[in-house]
């Protein structure tokens, strides 16, 4: 057995299963790049957030292990990396990805019926936050198209970072992508009548507040679903990220 190297310049989201001679490789890639950090950062808190990678992510900063996300390939995870970070000059972010098949995971052997496609096939991005910040937000929206109405239930988390107590307040309010217009905050407002022959879109806020540290503001697009005779009235929406660039080496064992 002999081993070959393959890489080049890749714009990530990236699965190497689209090139001819990898279509059949399932095995170890690694992606590298640098990036620069601001020295005015360090009052922040900075996570790197991965929407999505096939199956095994292990990412190091600076050749220091940040973390692992491990045979989850459809997930989004974010390591807090603020702690390995050299300031106001470039860092360097290094990605180990494994596809390969893993008789630990299911569905067993190879029995699946979809692509384990390799790489980081969704965007990447540094989020800067205050020390303390919206770490996660779960919406859960159910509509109730006959009477034209629907319940939100919101759940929010807060993550302090610091070393000190915090104290503050938190807001929210929902916006209508269509108008700009604010349709809810907090319990106050009106929102037009529901129909899946007419689906709105809204973009949901929660602020996370204190005067002198700064505000955390995290957004959501939410809308609503109905199953009705087999049918799906979708009015779900996800958030889009931009696209960054990386250096990716594959090491191929053939």
């Amino acid at each position: 057995m002999c081993q070959a190297r393959v890489g080049g310049q890749y714009k990530v989201p990236h699965t190497w299963q689209v090139e001819a001679p990898l279509a059949e490789y399932y095995g170890v890639a690694w992606y590298r790049r640098t990036f620069d950090v601001r020295p005015d950062w360090q009052n922040s808190t900075v996570r790197v957030e991965f929407e999505a990678v096939f199956h095994t992510a292990t990412v190091w900063i600076n050749g220091q292990l940040a973390g692992e996300h491990r045979g989850k390939g459809y997930t989004a995870f974010t390591f807090d990396v603020t702690h390995l970070l050299h300031w106001g000059e470039a860092n360097a972010i290094a990605v180990r990805v494994d596809n390969a098949f893993n008789e630990h995971m299911l569905p067993r052997g190879r029995s699946s019926d979809w692509a384990h496609d390799g790489g980081i096939f969704r965007p990447v991005q540094l989020l800067i936050s205050p020390k303390v910040f919206v770490e996660r937000v779960d919406v859960q929206a159910t509509p109730n198209f006959t009477d034209g109405d629907a319940t939100i239930a919101i759940t929010g988390y807060i993550r302090n970072t610091s070393h000190r107590d915090w104290s503050g307040g938190t807001s929210f309010r929902i916006v209508d992508e269509a108008s700009g217009l604010t349709v809810l905050k907090r319990d106050r407002g009106q929102v037009s009548r529901l129909s899946p022959e007419q689906p709105k879109r809204w973009r949901w806020r929660l602020l996370c507040l204190k005067q002198s540290c700064g505000t955390s503001i995290i957004p959501t697009c939410i809308g609503f679903a109905s199953r009705s005779r087999g049918q799906i009235h979708p009015t779900a929406f996800l958030r889009s990220l931009a696209s960054a660039g990386w250096r990716s080496k594959m090491a191929r064992s053939i």
